[in-house]
């Protein structure tokens, strides 16, 4: 395999990650949160290094980490308790959805390795959590091997229960805190891939229609 070949072949599979990401998004923004776990998966395959696995961005941009993303604001020693959620949430069912574009919150423009690696959340009694942290947590534990034997910190941000919405006089209870996070941080990624991989987005319509038909010829 050549090197055109094999860039190809990587960019092939970067553009199904991207429908999967997307495909993600848009299930959870209808209000379906079980695609969180499609979601880590997909994000973990892209993003997520170890001795035995190459993350799939950095097979196309070696320098994938110093790459800048727009993301929600950190959480800091100054004020941990952040909990920066791309959330809607109604008294009408779906209870819970995930907004599918940034613009709400504060922003900040980081490279990926900041995103991915530096403290974003943080509970009482858990400590912080990096995105890298929740999103490996979720695809190996619950998308992977539904792995029993998780921390315990993990476990209770899992199974948060400690906050709730009032909509209407009404409580919305906040559950699978962790979902919610993942969700959130595949709509930060997708625009990430779409500004640094734009090979990767399927064309447009007037792309896919040729000279010919444009013209009516």
């Amino acid at each position: 395999m050549t090197n055109e070949e094999q860039r190809q072949y990587y960019l092939n599979a970067l553009k199904d990650k991207r429908d999967l990401l997307k495909a993600g998004i848009e299930g959870m923004g209808k209000g379906d949160l079980l695609q969180a776990l499609n979601i880590a998966v997909t994000i973990r395959a892209l993003a997520h290094q170890t001795t035995k696995q190459t993350p799939l961005l950095k097979c196309l941009r070696p320098d994938f980490l110093d790459l800048p993303i727009l993301g929600m604001v950190l959480a800091t020693q100054y004020n941990p308790l952040r909990l920066p959620l791309m959330l809607a949430v109604s008294s009408q069912e779906p209870h819970l959805r995930l907004i599918t574009e940034m613009g709400g919150g504060r922003t900040e423009r980081m490279t990926l390795s900041d995103w991915w690696e530096g403290p974003f959340v943080a509970l009482p009694e858990t400590g912080f959590f990096s995105r890298k942290d929740v999103v490996v947590g979720l695809a190996d534990k619950e998308a992977a091997h539904v792995d029993k034997n998780i921390s315990a910190n993990f476990k209770r941000l899992i199974e948060c229960d400690k906050f709730s919405y009032v909509v209407n006089d009404q409580t919305v209870p906040m559950i699978n805190l962790s979902r919610l996070i993942v969700g959130g941080a595949g709509v930060e990624l997708l625009g990430y891939i779409d500004e640094h991989f734009p090979g990767s987005k399927p064309p447009t319509l007037e792309a896919q229609l040729s000279p010919s038909t444009l013209t009516g010829d």
